[in-house]
């Protein structure tokens, strides 16, 4: 017999190419395939049309495939994602904390608001006008002494004597520091509630306590050098102690992010000597630069007029 593509066969092996090609037409359409289960096989076989696998054994001959996204190879490269933003706010580089707290913005008398920014220069008072060799600071704000004649008060050179960067900080990412307040004669006192107990010496003296305790536990930690962040204990306590306090509903990320910022700023006092600390209270940052030497020259005319006064100033028996 020949065919249509011009080959031959007997009569038996036409007859038992019709029977296949019937058998082929006949079966019955197999269930719809699922997506990666295609199944080849070799093409001398009896069996090489495709076939699914609904509970058949697998032939040796077959290799699968599977439809979809393939996984990308141990040794390419994956296409990196989207940036994360990063903020550097203050002296350390952390994340965005929420709006700023104002604490004293309803309050009826604007002059004992605080001030919204700050730049406050510290910086060594001379010997001669110190009146002992011990070292000493004096913070100066707007051309006025913003507090006393500080000293480590330490047997060994600390630095604690320009602890005055912990409160700025505060004042600063908190919104909070009674001593500030005081010391920028911003207390409260035309509401005396506020004023005797968010303004008054047990606030004063609990701030203070915490610019201790947090030195203590900055100087087994290097002073916070490398840190991101501090041991939450250090935190819980700080938030213990000012629980019946205004300053109760800043969070454990605030407080240690106005903790981390001040001693960026002190550390950068303790090794230059001197510097300026500028607070803005409304993006809540604090940084700290070198001065000028107009400014250190203005710093030590400051210092030169409170020993003028001190030496006039009638001398108790």
């Amino acid at each position: 017999m020949i065919h249509a593509d011009g080959t031959t066969c007997s009569a038996d092996g036409g007859k038992q190419l019709l029977d296949h090609r019937r058998d082929f037409a006949v079966q019955p359409k197999s269930p719809r395939q699922s997506r990666g289960e295609v199944v080849r096989t070799g093409a001398c076989s009896d069996e090489s049309r495709v076939q699914p696998l609904y509970g058949q054994s697998r032939p040796r001959a077959m290799s699968t495939f599977r439809v979809g996204y393939p996984r990308p190879r141990q040794d390419e490269p994956r296409r990196p994602g989207p940036p994360t933003p990063r903020t550097f706010v203050g002296a350390t580089g952390t994340r965005r904390l929420g709006a700023a707290r104002n604490f004293d913005g309803n309050h009826p008398q604007p002059a004992e608001r605080l001030p919204r920014q700050l730049d406050v220069h510290i910086a060594p008072v001379p010997v001669d006008l110190a009146g002992d060799t011990v070292p000493k600071i004096l913070p100066v704000w707007n051309g006025r002494p913003c507090g006393d004649m500080l000293s480590d008060n330490a047997y060994e050179d600390d630095g604690y004597r320009y602890h005055d960067a912990f409160h700025l900080a505060y004042l600063a990412v908190l919104g909070w520091s009674p001593v500030m307040r005081a010391l920028l004669r911003r207390k409260r006192k035309a509401v005396s509630r506020i004023d005797q107990v968010e303004d008054g010496g047990r606030a004063i003296a609990i701030e203070e306590a915490i610019s201790v305790v947090v030195f203590e536990a900055a100087s087994r930690s290097n002073y916070f050098k490398a840190a991101r962040h501090i041991d939450p204990a250090t935190t819980d306590i700080c938030r213990r102690l000012t629980s019946h306090l205004e300053v109760f509903v800043c969070t454990a990320r605030e407080w240690e992010r106005a903790i981390l910022d001040g001693y960026a700023a002190w550390r950068i006092l303790r090794e230059q000597g001197s510097g300026a600390i500028l607070c803005d209270l409304d993006t809540r940052s604090i940084s700290a630069r070198p001065l000028t030497s107009r400014e250190l020259k203005a710093h030590t005319d400051v210092c030169a007029a409170i020993a003028r006064r001190s030496a006039t100033a009638p001398r108790r028996s």
